[in-house]
C-alpha cells in the first residue's frame, strides 16, 4: 500500500508566485505573519514519538493563536489515519519546495526525524546540511521571510548548522544535541504502547512554551530553559544570535493564552534515538507470558542485531578498501574518531553516492550511524574534481563488493 503524508491546512505553496499575504488574506500581527512548518521526517510505529512531537507543536502553536490556515503540518499517515485535505509525498524536494515570499513573515520550522553528520532523514531519502543551507541561503537572497527560526530536534543535529549557517541572514537555529551526540526519545515506559512517546529536546522547548507567557520570554531565555531540562544531550544555537532577544511568541504566537498543562511535565524513562526500536523489543518480551508470541519477537530481535552487526562489520570493510586504494592510512583512526564538519558541500556529494550506491539511509535509518567515517575521509582528503570522483566510484565498488545484496535488509 502506498504511503502518504498528511499535511494540515496549507501554509506554503509549491512553485507558486503570489505572497502568501494575497494567498492567506490575513495577517498573524500588525506588522508581519506568523507562518510554521512542521515536520516528522520518519514513519514506522518505532518513531511515534516524532509524528507525537509535531502534533503537540501543532496545539502549541494554536494555542498562542496562530491561524491554522498558517501552519502546515508535514507527518506520514501510518500512526493516525486521517483523511487530509491535500496529499503529497514526504519528500526533501516538497519540504524545501516551499515558498515562503512575502519579506516581512516570521516563518518557524520544526523537524524530527532521525539524523547523523550533516544529514536529516527522510522516510525515502535525507536532506544534507549543504542543501539545506543552500535552501535557506536563497530563501533570504530572495527576501522570502523576514526572520526564520528552526528548531531541529535529531541526532547529531548540530552538525546541520555547524560552520555552514550564515550569522547574518535573520536565521536562529537551535538543534537537539551537538554535531557528535545522539538525541534521546523519552516516556518510554508504558508497557501498553511499548514505544516512546517524545523526544526530550522537543519536551523541553513545547513545555516551556506550554508553562511560560512566550509573549515576554526571550528566545535566548527558553534556549538556556532548554538546556536545562535536556539531560541526555547538549542543545546548541546557530546563525544570528542577536535574534536571541526576540520574544519567543513572535515565532510561536502572540497570544498570552491559558496553559495547555497545568504543570510542567518531568521527562522520564531515556532511550537513546538510534536504540528505541531495540530497547521496545527486549521490554516486549520481557513483558510477555505467551511463550509462541516470545519467541518470534525473539527471532525478529536476533534478525534486528545481525543486521546491525552486519552492517557495521560492511562499513568497517569498506573503510579499509578505501585505505587501501590510498584515501587514508589508518581504517582505525577513521572509525574512531570525529574530526569536524567544514567540507560540507563534498560531503553531500559523498552522502548521495552512499545513499544511492549503498544504503538507503532514509529506510534503513541505523545506517546513519556510521556516515562520520565519510565526514572523516573528506576532511582528510583535499579533493579535486577528478580525485573526488575516482573516491566517489571507489566508494561505488566498495559498497558492492560489501553491503549491496548482502542482507542489509534486515537493518531497521
Amino acid at each position: 500500500m502506498f504511503s502518504f503524508l498528511i499535511i494540515f491546512p496549507i501554509l506554503f505553496t509549491l512553485s507558486s508566485s503570489t505572497p502568501l499575504g494575497e494567498l492567506l488574506g490575513s495577517r498573524s500581527t500588525d506588522d508581519y505573519n506568523i507562518y510554521a512548518v512542521l515536520v516528522a521526517g520518519s514513519n514506522y510505529y518505532n518513531n511515534y514519538r516524532h509524528q507525537a512531537d509535531v502534533c503537540h507543536a501543532y496545539q502549541v502553536l494554536r494555542n498562542h493563536g496562530v491561524p491554522a490556515e498558517n501552519i502546515i503540518v508535514v507527518m506520514y499517515d501510518d500512526i493516525a489515519n486521517n483523511k487530509t485535505i491535500l496529499i503529497l509525498e514526504v519528500t526533501p524536494e516538497n519540504f524545501l519546495g516551499y515558498s515562503l515570499l512575502d519579506p516581512d513573515d516570521h516563518v518557524f520550522i520544526y523537524f524530527a526525524d532521525h539524523g547523523d553528520v550533516g544529514i536529516i532523514g527522510f522516510p525515502t531519502n535525507i536532506i544534507s546540511s549543504h542543501d539545506l543551507n543552500k535552501a535557506l541561503v536563497y530563501m533570504h537572497d530572495h527576501k522570502m521571510y523576514g526572520k526564520l527560526t528552526f528548531y531541529l530536534e535529531a541526532c547529531e543535529s548540530g552538525s546541520m548548522f555547524e560552520n555552514i549557517l550564515p550569522d547574518n541572514i535573520n536565521i536562529y537555529a537551535t538543534t537537539a544535541a551537538n554535531s557528535v551526540e545522539s538525541s534521546w526519545g523519552c516516556y518510554c515506559d508504558d508497557p501498553k504502547i511499548n514505544v516512546c512517546l517524545a523526544d526530550t529536546y522537543s519536551v523541553a522547548w513545547l513545555d516551556n512554551s506550554d508553562s511560560h507567557d512566550i509573549t515576554k520570554e526571550t528566545l535566548e531565555q527558553q534556549f538556556k530553559d532548554v538546556v536545562k531540562h535536556t539531560p541526555k544531550s547538549h542543545p546548541q544555537q546557530f546563525g544570528q544570535k542577536s535574534m536571541a532577544g526576540l520574544e519567543v511568541g513572535q515565532f510561536l504566537g502572540e497570544k498570552a493564552s491559558s496553559r495547555i498543562h497545568a504543570t510542567r511535565s518531568h521527562p522520564r524513562d531515556f532511550v537513546n534515538s538510534r536504540d528505541v526500536p531495540l530497547v521496545m523489543l527486549e521490554r516486549k518480551i520481557e513483558r510477555t507470558d505467551d511463550a509462541a508470541e516470545a519467541a518470534v519477537l525473539a527471532k525478529e530481535l536476533q534478525t534486528l542485531i545481525a543486521g546491525r552487526r552486519f552492517l557495521e562489520s560492511s562499513i568497517k570493510k569498506i573503510v579499509s578498501q578505501l585505505c587501501s586504494n590510498g584515501y587514508c592510512s589508518d581504517a582505525k583512526q577513521v572509525l574512531s574518531t570525529r574530526q569536524p564538519l567544514i567540507n560540507h558541500s563534498t560531503y553531500s556529494k559523498v552522502v548521495k553516492k552512499f545513499q544511492s550506491s549503498c544504503l538507503n539511509l532514509g529506510i534503513y535509518t541505523h545506517g546513519m550511524k556510521f556516515m562520520h567515517v565519510f565526514a572523516n575521509l573528506v576532511e582528510s582528503n583535499t579533493f579535486t574534481e577528478s580525485t573526488l570522483n575516482r573516491f566517489l566510484a571507489d566508494l561505488e565498488k566498495a559498497c558492492n563488493d560489501h553491503i549491496v545484496n548482502h542482507g542489509f535488509e534486515a537493518i531497521i
